[in-house]
């Protein structure tokens, strides 16, 4: 997957309700269904900050991404 299509789907995320709940609900399905790679949802899914700054390569959007992740998690509960 290239980055572009990493941050599409970040950029959905933001804005689009259904996927964000989808996302809060099962985040790893989500991603995949999103088209990221297997270890693009591994790195994502890991909170490791540094492993995610290498792929997304902004620290704005992984300080997100980790936020989201953390949400969506407590959302399953």
């Amino acid at each position: 997957m290239s980055n572009k299509t990493l941050e599409h789907f970040l950029i959905q995320l933001s804005e689009d309700s259904h996927l964000y709940q989808n996302y809060c609900i099962d985040p790893v399905t989500t991603m995949k269904e999103a088209g990221l790679s297997n270890r693009e949802v591994e790195i994502l899914s890991s909170n490791d900050k540094s492993a995610i700054d290498e792929v997304i390569g902004d620290k704005t959007n992984c300080i997100t991404i980790i936020k989201m992740f953390s949400e969506g998690l407590a959302a399953r509960g």
